[in-house]
Protein backbone atom coordinates (compact mmCIF):
# COMPACT_ATOMS: atom_id res chain seq x y z
CA UNK A 1 0.00 0.00 0.00
CA UNK A 2 2.82 2.73 0.40
CA UNK A 3 3.77 2.43 -2.68
CA UNK A 4 0.34 3.94 -3.88
CA UNK A 5 0.75 7.50 -5.30
CA UNK A 6 -2.87 8.51 -6.74
CA UNK A 7 -4.58 11.31 -4.21
CA UNK A 8 -7.47 9.69 -4.81
CA UNK A 9 -7.88 6.31 -3.55
CA UNK A 10 -10.62 4.26 -2.74
CA UNK A 11 -10.15 0.95 -0.57
CA UNK A 12 -12.72 -1.56 -0.04
CA UNK A 13 -11.85 -4.19 2.47
CA UNK A 14 -14.21 -7.46 1.65
CA UNK A 15 -14.52 -9.73 4.63
CA UNK A 16 -13.59 -6.71 6.97
CA UNK A 17 -15.27 -8.56 10.58
CA UNK A 18 -15.44 -5.88 13.19
CA UNK A 19 -13.10 -3.80 11.12
CA UNK A 20 -9.58 -4.11 12.98
CA UNK A 21 -7.86 -3.63 9.78
CA UNK A 22 -9.77 -0.96 8.34
CA UNK A 23 -9.17 0.76 11.27
CA UNK A 24 -5.65 1.15 11.45
CA UNK A 25 -5.57 1.58 7.53
CA UNK A 26 -7.97 4.95 8.22
CA UNK A 27 -5.33 5.84 10.66
CA UNK A 28 -2.21 4.99 8.12
CA UNK A 29 -4.61 7.03 5.62
CA UNK A 30 -6.58 9.23 6.30
CA UNK A 31 -7.43 10.68 3.11
CA UNK A 32 -8.76 8.13 1.22
CA UNK A 33 -12.23 6.53 0.83
CA UNK A 34 -13.05 3.45 2.98
CA UNK A 35 -15.75 0.82 2.18
CA UNK A 36 -16.32 -2.23 3.58
CA UNK A 37 -18.47 -5.68 1.90
CA UNK A 38 -19.43 -7.68 5.02
CA UNK A 39 -22.50 -10.60 4.46
CA UNK A 40 -22.68 -10.71 8.52
CA UNK A 41 -25.06 -8.03 9.31
CA UNK A 42 -24.19 -7.66 13.18
CA UNK A 43 -20.28 -6.78 11.59
CA UNK A 44 -21.78 -4.18 9.18
CA UNK A 45 -23.74 -2.66 11.92
CA UNK A 46 -20.47 -2.71 13.61
CA UNK A 47 -18.70 -0.89 10.78
CA UNK A 48 -21.03 1.52 10.48
CA UNK A 49 -20.74 2.35 14.14
CA UNK A 50 -17.35 3.07 13.52
CA UNK A 51 -17.71 5.37 10.43
CA UNK A 52 -17.26 2.97 7.71
CA UNK A 53 -20.00 2.67 4.63
CA UNK A 54 -20.80 -0.83 4.96
CA UNK A 55 -22.84 -2.99 2.08
CA UNK A 56 -23.71 -6.93 2.07
CA UNK A 57 -22.11 -8.21 -1.33
CA UNK A 58 -19.89 -6.76 -3.87
CA UNK A 59 -22.94 -6.46 -6.45
CA UNK A 60 -24.32 -3.81 -4.24
CA UNK A 61 -20.82 -1.42 -4.17
CA UNK A 62 -22.09 0.61 -7.37
CA UNK A 63 -24.83 1.52 -5.41
CA UNK A 64 -22.70 2.96 -2.35
CA UNK A 65 -22.14 6.34 -3.87
CA UNK A 66 -25.61 7.75 -3.50
CA UNK A 67 -26.23 5.66 -0.24
CA UNK A 68 -22.76 7.08 1.28
CA UNK A 69 -21.87 9.82 -0.72
CA UNK A 70 -18.75 8.20 -1.67
CA UNK A 71 -17.06 9.63 -5.35
CA UNK A 72 -18.38 7.82 -8.27
CA UNK A 73 -14.66 7.44 -10.03
CA UNK A 74 -11.36 7.23 -8.43
CA UNK A 75 -7.50 7.37 -9.55
CA UNK A 76 -7.38 3.91 -7.75
CA UNK A 77 -9.17 1.49 -6.17
CA UNK A 78 -7.57 -1.55 -3.38
CA UNK A 79 -9.58 -4.43 -2.86
CA UNK A 80 -8.09 -6.23 0.28
CA UNK A 81 -9.17 -9.72 0.97
CA UNK A 82 -7.79 -10.47 4.35
CA UNK A 83 -7.76 -13.89 4.82
CA UNK A 84 -11.00 -13.90 3.23
CA UNK A 85 -10.39 -15.78 -0.28
CA UNK A 86 -9.84 -19.39 1.92
CA UNK A 87 -13.64 -18.93 2.52
CA UNK A 88 -15.30 -18.84 -0.38
CA UNK A 89 -16.55 -22.13 -2.99
CA UNK A 90 -15.91 -20.14 -6.08
CA UNK A 91 -12.24 -17.58 -5.76
CA UNK A 92 -12.05 -17.89 -9.08
CA UNK A 93 -15.50 -16.35 -9.54
CA UNK A 94 -15.22 -13.75 -6.78
CA UNK A 95 -12.21 -12.21 -7.92
CA UNK A 96 -13.29 -11.98 -11.76
CA UNK A 97 -16.49 -10.06 -9.56
CA UNK A 98 -13.93 -8.02 -7.94
CA UNK A 99 -11.91 -7.25 -11.05
CA UNK A 100 -14.66 -6.33 -13.09
CA UNK A 101 -15.95 -3.87 -10.85
CA UNK A 102 -12.77 -2.08 -10.35
CA UNK A 103 -12.18 -1.91 -14.05
CA UNK A 104 -15.49 -0.30 -14.28
CA UNK A 105 -14.86 2.46 -11.48
CA UNK A 106 -11.18 3.09 -11.25
CA UNK A 107 -8.17 3.42 -13.78
CA UNK A 108 -6.09 1.63 -11.65
CA UNK A 109 -7.40 -1.46 -9.31
CA UNK A 110 -5.23 -3.63 -7.50
CA UNK A 111 -6.88 -6.68 -5.24
CA UNK A 112 -4.29 -7.38 -2.65
CA UNK A 113 -5.19 -11.21 -0.97
CA UNK A 114 -3.59 -12.83 2.38
CA UNK A 115 -4.40 -16.57 2.77
CA UNK A 116 -2.46 -18.56 4.80
CA UNK A 117 0.13 -20.83 3.36
CA UNK A 118 -1.07 -24.60 3.41
CA UNK A 119 3.00 -25.57 1.93
CA UNK A 120 4.01 -27.88 4.79
CA UNK A 121 1.01 -27.61 7.37
CA UNK A 122 1.59 -30.14 9.12
CA UNK A 123 4.95 -29.52 9.60
CA UNK A 124 4.68 -26.16 10.22
CA UNK A 125 1.95 -25.82 12.56
CA UNK A 126 4.32 -28.35 15.10
CA UNK A 127 6.83 -26.13 14.86
CA UNK A 128 4.46 -22.47 15.25
CA UNK A 129 3.17 -24.49 18.02
CA UNK A 130 6.45 -24.68 20.15
CA UNK A 131 7.02 -21.23 19.05
CA UNK A 132 3.54 -20.08 20.55
CA UNK A 133 4.18 -22.00 23.10
CA UNK A 134 0.04 -23.17 22.80
CA UNK A 135 -1.59 -25.41 20.28
CA UNK A 136 -3.52 -24.53 17.83
CA UNK A 137 -5.36 -26.44 14.78
CA UNK A 138 -3.15 -26.17 11.62
CA UNK A 139 -6.11 -24.47 9.81
CA UNK A 140 -9.46 -23.14 10.49
CA UNK A 141 -12.38 -25.54 10.53
CA UNK A 142 -14.47 -22.94 7.72
CA UNK A 143 -11.67 -22.95 5.20
CA UNK A 144 -12.80 -24.29 1.68
CA UNK A 145 -9.88 -24.01 -0.20
CA UNK A 146 -6.54 -24.29 0.82
CA UNK A 147 -3.64 -21.97 -1.01
CA UNK A 148 0.27 -23.41 -2.16
CA UNK A 149 1.62 -20.57 -4.12
CA UNK A 150 1.01 -22.41 -7.52
CA UNK A 151 -2.75 -22.71 -6.40
CA UNK A 152 -2.72 -18.98 -5.97
CA UNK A 153 -1.21 -18.38 -9.01
CA UNK A 154 -3.29 -21.04 -10.86
CA UNK A 155 -6.59 -19.06 -9.55
CA UNK A 156 -5.33 -15.73 -10.32
CA UNK A 157 -4.40 -16.81 -13.61
CA UNK A 158 -8.07 -18.05 -14.27
CA UNK A 159 -9.63 -15.00 -13.01
CA UNK A 160 -7.46 -12.99 -15.70
CA UNK A 161 -5.27 -11.02 -13.04
CA UNK A 162 -2.50 -9.64 -15.18
CA UNK A 163 -0.17 -8.90 -12.55
CA UNK A 164 0.51 -11.31 -9.87
CA UNK A 165 3.10 -10.86 -6.85
CA UNK A 166 3.32 -13.22 -4.25
CA UNK A 167 5.06 -12.35 -1.25
CA UNK A 168 5.37 -15.10 1.47
CA UNK A 169 5.55 -13.92 5.47
CA UNK A 170 5.94 -17.73 6.84
CA UNK A 171 6.14 -16.64 10.26
CA UNK A 172 4.29 -13.57 11.28
CA UNK A 173 5.88 -11.09 14.03
CA UNK A 174 3.42 -10.18 16.83
CA UNK A 175 2.36 -7.00 15.84
CA UNK A 176 1.19 -7.84 12.82
CA UNK A 177 -1.47 -9.89 14.07
CA UNK A 178 -2.36 -8.06 17.17
CA UNK A 179 -5.31 -6.50 15.99
CA UNK A 180 -7.33 -9.67 15.31
CA UNK A 181 -6.37 -11.26 18.63
CA UNK A 182 -7.26 -8.53 21.17
CA UNK A 183 -4.68 -8.43 23.15
CA UNK A 184 -2.47 -6.05 24.60
CA UNK A 185 0.89 -8.19 24.78
CA UNK A 186 1.94 -11.40 22.36
CA UNK A 187 5.16 -13.28 21.90
CA UNK A 188 7.37 -12.49 19.41
CA UNK A 189 6.19 -15.44 17.07
CA UNK A 190 2.37 -15.85 16.20
CA UNK A 191 1.05 -17.39 13.05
Amino acid sequence: LSSTQAAQVLLVEIGPGQGELLSLLREARPAWTFVAVEPRVEFRESLTELGFPAVDSIAQLPSIAVQFSVPQRFEEIIFVLDNVLEHICNPVGALREVAGLGQRISARTRILIEVPNEQGLRRRARIQDFLRGTPKPPTFAGHVNLFEEPSLRQVAAQASMRKVEVVRHPIREADQVRYTMRVEHLPGLVH
